[in-house]
């Protein structure tokens, strides 16, 4: 997943595309985080850096298992969309941004993290990728210090997992939101996942769980 600064006017990692720092921040618009979902080929990335041994993931639950929302698949690689979004949202000319990774975590993370980068810059998103080990890079996402970030969870094996970790409102008096280094934030998304964490009946709750997922993919909380 790449986590992404929703939440701040200005951000430490954004500047136009000459490198001169904005009081803007793109990244807050949703049509941008999408067209950088479009930009990223995840076919090329799973078959070619990670040998075939990955999937593309289109929601934080794999697809099937209790918690998964059928109706959500993985954004197809569009370029010509994402350039398409961009003009929309008034980015046509684009920015850069530096985008962090680990280098010692998953296989091949690092390689990952340049090829993402090197799909933004086709869209015209200059990227100046930073790796480095993963306690760093968790430790500075914590302080707030990136724009963007890529990264993976490895859940507990609930589906409530991912949902209250990375995409629920921060809040540290609940325990909510944790791991939501982009600090997005989406009320509709808050109350149907809380609903699921109150709800006994199984069936019912993970189809809550799925219903929580859509909202945050259709926002593009990550």
């Amino acid at each position: 997943y790449l986590h992404l600064d929703s939440a701040r006017d200005v951000s430490p990692g954004i500047a136009d595309p000459n490198g001169q720092k904005m009081e803007k921040n793109p990244l807050r618009d949703a049509r941008v985080r999408r067209a950088l979902s479009h930009a990223i080929n995840r076919d090329a990335l799973t078959e070619r850096l990670l040998s075939g041994q990955a999937r593309p993931a289109g929601q934080y639950t794999p697809t099937g298992l209790p918690g998964s929302n059928p109706r959500l698949q993985p954004d197809k690689y569009d370029p010509v969309l994402s350039q398409k979004l961009l003009k929309e949202a008034g980015w046509g000319d684009g920015f850069s941004v530096v985008l962090a990774g680990s280098n010692d975590r998953f296989p091949s993370d690092a390689q990952v993290t340049q090829a993402v980068g090197q799909m933004l810059a086709r869209i015209g998103i200059k990227t100046d990728v930073q790796t480095m080990p993963a306690a760093i890079l968790f430790s500075r996402g914590s302080k707030l210090e990136f724009s963007a970030f890529l990264s993976g969870w490895v859940g507990t094996g609930d589906p409530s997992s991912p949902l209250v970790a990375l995409m629920a409102s921060y809040d540290p008096k609940k325990g909510m939101g944790p791991s939501n280094r982009g600090r997005w934030s989406n009320a509709d998304f808050d109350a149907t996942l809380e609903k699921a964490l109150r709800t006994l009946d199984t069936d019912k709750r993970n189809a809550l769980y799925g219903d929580s997922a859509e909202i945050a993919v259709k926002d593009m909380g990550v």
